[in-house]
């Protein structure tokens, strides 16, 4: 059953992969971002500074399913 966070989060998903793309000047195109790839190593091969890079460039995003925090 999808819930209408899960919808939220389906339709987040090209925006983070845009903000990536913008972030770390990928050679890339958003779309073949694969949302459940990994950051780290195999998947996305990001590093620590590339996360940073990320986080500092996303505006501020709240799910009602994340803690105070996100």
């Amino acid at each position: 059953m999808t819930t209408p966070t899960d919808t939220r989060v389906d339709q987040l998903m090209p925006e983070v992969g845009q903000l990536m793309v913008t972030a770390l000047n990928f050679d890339t195109l958003a779309a073949e971002i694969d949302p459940d790839a990994p950051l780290y190593g195999e998947g996305l091969g990001l590093d620590s500074i590339d996360i940073l890079e990320v986080r500092w460039s996303c505006p501020k995003i709240r799910l009602s399913r994340c803690a105070p925090s996100c």
